[in-house]
C-alpha cells in the first residue's frame, strides 16, 4: 500500500540491479519473511548490529538467499532501551540505498553520516505514533526533527505513524506508507489447532516480554474476575515474571494460568492455536506485530488502544478494543469468548504478505533515490 496522502505512489518500485542494505538491531525471525522476498527483487543485504538483546532468545541467523553485513559494534542495554556505537565503519560496499536503523543510537546517526559522505541515498523505518514519543518537546525531540528530515524518504506503518513524521516536517513527497506484516499464510495454516470449537472458547493467551508497560499484571487481575471455566496462558520471560507468579497467587489464580516461558518463534502458530484469544493489554506499545500474528492464525483479540496497531485492526472482524483497566480488559475478554465460533477461516490480514510489504519498501527506495 503506498502512501495515498502524497506523491510517494507516482515513484515506480526500486529496480532489480538496485544495492540495498537493511541494517537492524537484531535479526528479528518476523522480519525474515520481508527480507527474502527483497533479496528475490534487488541485490539485497541486512546489517546486524547484534546476534541478540536481552529478554530475546533470537538468533542472528537469516533467511536463505540473504547476504549478512558484518557491523563491528558495542551496545548499552538499559530496561527496553538498546543503544549501539560502530567503532569500524559499516558500508564497505557499493550501495544504492541504506535503510536506517532507529534514530535513538549513536549507530544510526554514524551510518548517516556515512551514506551522506558516500553519496547513499538514506531510508528510515518509523512504527510509533506521537502518543508513542517519550519526548514531544525538548532537545531530544528536535534531534528526533532533524533526523527524519535528514533522510531521503520514510517508510510508516499507518496513518498514525505517517501523522507523527509529518509533525517532524517531512515532506509527504518522501513518506511511503505499507502495512507492517508476518508470515500471515505459514501462521494461518500452522495456528488452526485440534481442539474443539467450544474447549478453545474461554482460553486466552498473552505473548511478549514479561516487562512493565505490557500490563500483564493488569491482565492477570482482569482474567481473576473472569468464570472459573477461564484459562490464561502466558508465553514469554522477562524481569516482570515473578512478580507476576505472585501477583496470580494472590489472587487465587495461579492454577488457572499457564506461565509458558519463552516460545520459540516457530513454535509461535503451534502456541496460538491452544486459544481461542490473544490479549495485548499494553499501557503503551509503539505496534504490537503480535496481533497480526493471531488474527493470522484465525484468532480473535483482546487489544488497547494505546498500541500502535490498534489504528490497523480496531474494525477488523474478531478484534476488541479495550483500556489497559482490569475491567476494561475483563468486559472485552467476555465479549470475545462469547462471540467465539471457531477459527477465523479467512481472516482480513491474509491480505497483508511479505512480498507486499518488500514492494513498498523497494518503492520507499525509489523515492530516496529520486530525491537527488
Amino acid at each position: 500500500m503506498s502512501d495515498r496522502g502524497g506523491g510517494a505512489e507516482r515513484h515506480p518500485a526500486a529496480d532489480a540491479g538496485t544495492s540495498i542494505a537493511w541494517v537492524t538491531n537484531v535479526g528479528a525471525p518476523y522480519r525474515h519473511p520481508v527480507w527474502a522476498a527483497m533479496a528475490k527483487r534487488s541485490d539485497f543485504s541486512v546489517g546486524l548490529l547484534a546476534d541478540n538483546e536481552p529478554n530475546r532468545q533470537w538468533s542472528g541467523d537469516l533467511p536463505a538467499g540473504v547476504a549478512r553485513m558484518r557491523a563491528r559494534a558495542v551496545a548499552a542495554h538499559r530496561g527496553e532501551f538498546h543503544l549501539y556505537l560502530l567503532w569500524a565503519p559499516l558500508l564497505q560496499r557499493s550501495l544504492d540505498v541504506l535503510i536506517l536503523p532507529g534514530w535513538e543510537s549513536p549507530a544510526s546517526w554514524e551510518l548517516l553520516a556515512e551514506a551522506k559522505l558516500r553519496g547513499v541515498r538514506t531510508v528510515a523505518f518509523y512504527e510509533s505514533s506521537s502518543g508513542s514519543h517519550r519526548f514531544s518537546h525538548g532537545p531530544v525531540a528536535a534531534m528526533r526533527r532533524r533526523f527524519f528530515r535528514s533522510v531521503d524518504a520514510v517508510i510508516t506503518v499507518g496513518a498514525a505513524s505517517r501523522a507523527a513524521v509529518l509533525g517532524f516536517g517531512v515532506d509527504p513527497d518522501r513518506i511511503v506508507a505499507t502495512q507492517n506484516t508476518v508470515d500471515v499464510r505459514s501462521i494461518h495454516e500452522g495456528g488452526q489447532g485440534s481442539a474443539g470449537v467450544e474447549t478453545r472458547a474461554h482460553c486466552f493467551g498473552y505473548v511478549g516480554q514479561l516487562i512493565r508497560r505490557k500490563n500483564v499484571d493488569g491482565l492477570i487481575e482482569a482474567f481473576a474476575l473472569m468464570p472459573g471455566s477461564a484459562r490464561l496462558v502466558v508465553a514469554g520471560e522477562g524481569p516482570e515474571e515473578q512478580a507476576l507468579r505472585a501477583r496470580a497467587a494472590a489472587l487465587g489464580v495461579e492454577g488457572r494460568i499457564d506461565f509458558r516461558g519463552y516460545v520459540p518463534y516457530e513454535d509461535v502458530p503451534g502456541l496460538l492455536s491452544e486459544f481461542a484469544t490473544l490479549v495485548l493489554p499494553s499501557r503503551s506499545e509503539v505496534y504490537g506485530l503480535v496481533v497480526i500474528e493471531a488474527l493470522a492464525a484465525g484468532l480473535q483479540v483482546v487489544v488497547t488502544d494505546n498500541c500502535g496497531v490498534y489504528a490497523d485492526v480496531h474494525e477488523l472482524r474478531g478484534v476488541f478494543p479495550a483500556q489497559p483497566s482490569p475491567g476494561s480488559l475483563r468486559k472485552a475478554m467476555l465479549a470475545s469468548a462469547a462471540a467465539w465460533g471457531g477459527p477465523l477461516d479467512q481472516p482480513a490480514v491474509l491480505a497483508r504478505t511479505p512480498e507486499a510489504m518488500a514492494d513498498d519498501v523497494l518503492r520507499a527506495c525509489a523515492v530516496a533515490r529520486s530525491n537527488r
